[in-house]
């Protein structure tokens, strides 16, 4: 036994060896040695599979809880009360119609019996709100002349910040027929209205900060009733608001 040990502990490059029967304590590389022969063996057919198998979860099983707890926390925070909202069928009070931001193209009463689109969201989304106000202005290119009949309206959800002729501007970017509303005290009517959320979610010590919103497109027809509710994130959001807007293109 003393001349594996020596063997052993040749092996880690010491500088001497080791003999048992000197009564010496062994250098440090050999104690790891004897502890890994002290170490119980297993005996039991597929038992070192197991402890390998066991190993690949642990190791995979850490990465994919933290993917899952990213992906809920994402869908928690731009779906969290969505649920609320307004749904296909139900009749809403428009009277915010009426108080429409100026636009180029269109008279005050220009929402009277026409269909509505209405986009809740501010002009410093950096991406959601942009990517769905280009699938609203590819939709009026779409409709042609029908677009008449259509009043498309963004909601701003940061009043602050987004005054008339900011919202103005940035809506002009996209397409000048989309209207805009930003007086505080219509925006919060607004909201109600389509039990829509915003949250303010403060991001930097300087004070600088984001929205949290309710990410939904709505369709309303001429007589004031949801006909689509289509969540923003949808792959398929500009196919779907044409198909609800089915009838009124060239």
């Amino acid at each position: 036994m003393g001349g594996r040990f020596r063997r052993l502990c040749g092996m880690a490059n010491l500088t001497h060896w080791w003999d048992p029967r000197r009564g010496s304590a062994p250098p440090v590389a050999c104690h790891a040695i004897l502890r890994g022969f002290a170490k119980p063996r297993c005996e039991i057919p597929g038992c070192v599979l197991k402890s390998q198998r066991g190993r690949w979860w642990w190791y995979l099983g850490i990465p994919a809880g933290i993917a899952a707890g990213v992906v809920l926390a994402v869908l928690l925070r731009t779906s969290r009360d969505d649920a609320l909202t307004l749904h296909r069928g139900e009749q809403i009070d428009a009277g915010f119609t009426s108080r429409l931001d100026p636009g180029a193209s269109s008279t005050p009463d220009a929402a009277d019996g026409r269909f509505l689109v209405v986009v809740f969201g501010y002009t410093s989304c950096p991406d959601v709100c942009p990517a769905t106000l280009l699938v609203v202005q590819h939709v009026l290119e779409r409709l042609g002349t029908g677009a008449g009949r259509v009043v498309p309206i963004f909601v701003t959800v940061d009043p602050a910040r987004d005054t008339a002729e900011r919202l103005r501007t940035y809506l002009a970017s996209f397409d000048a027929r989309i209207r805009g509303i930003s007086d505080p005290a219509v925006v919060a009517s607004t909201l109600r209205t389509f039990r829509a959320r915003a949250e303010k979610r403060v991001i930097s010590s300087g004070g600088d900060y984001s929205m949290d919103h309710t990410a939904i497109l709505y369709v309303i027809d001429p007589s004031r009733r949801v006909i689509a509710a289509l969540p923003e994130s949808s792959p398929t959001l500009s196919a779907d608001l044409v198909r609800a807007l089915a009838g009124l293109g060239d």
